[in-house]
Formats: C-alpha cells, sequence, structure tokens
C-alpha cells in the first residue's frame, strides 16, 4: 500500500453532484494515478481514492475526484486495480442516490436504485 499525505487545500474544485449539475459535466477523463487519501466526515476518518480528471466543459475544465466505495470497485472491476491503467480512461459520469446515502457523481453505466441526473 502507499504511503500517502494530506491534500492541500485550495488545490482546486472537487467532481462532486453541485459541480456537475451546475456545469453540466457529463463525462470525465482520468488525467493521472489515483492515490488513497485520508479524510474525516461526521466524526469517522476514512480513507478515499482521489485524482485528478479533465471535464467535457471549459470551466473547471479539472477537477479532483474523490471516489465513493461504489465508483471505486466498479473501476477495478472494469479497469483493474493498478491506477495508472485508468489514465486516459474517459468516463460517463451521473449523478445517482443509494439507498440512503446522498446523491453523488457515480460512472452512469454503475447500477444503483435511482438516477437523479445524468
Amino acid at each position: 500500500m502507499p504511503e500517502v499525505s494530506k491534500a492541500a487545500e485550495g488545490g482546486g474544485s472537487y467532481l462532486g453532484k453541485d459541480v456537475v449539475i451546475d456545469n453540466g459535466i457529463k463525462k470525465v477523463t482520468i488525467l493521472d494515478e489515483f492515490d488513497f487519501v485520508e479524510s474525516e466526515y461526521e466524526g469517522k476518518k476514512r480513507s478515499r481514492l482521489q485524482g485528478k480528471v479533465k471535464t467535457d466543459v471549459s470551466d473547471p475544465s479539472e477537477c479532483i475526484w474523490k471516489m465513493n466505495l461504489a465508483t471505486q470497485n466498479y473501476m477495478i472491476d472494469k479497469y483493474g486495480s493498478n491506477t495508472a491503467t485508468w489514465v486516459d480512461k474517459t468516463i460517463e459520469i451521473a449523478i445517482k442516490k443509494a439507498g440512503n446515502m446522498k446523491p453523488s457523481v457515480y460512472p452512469k453505466d454503475l447500477s444503483l436504485e435511482k438516477t437523479i441526473e445524468s
């Protein structure tokens, strides 16, 4: 497992629900290898894969994508566990809601309960 450090703040836009909807982002292309980054959410520490992607719009043209676990598993199933093989792959994305979770960014062809916007 690679050793990782915390991400610097102010490093760019994150590929989140609002950024995708507000800017009409439909596709992203992986620009570099993803790596694990530690974060804290609602008092719980967790590790998520994070990396830089190019969007299909001019602003923001690049974002940081911090993947949820379902997306991480989808990417591993589709492209393998070495994130270097993900570079230059283009992923269609959609905002989806899984169970009681908040709507989030997922690959469009990842099957979940309900698609909010695609």
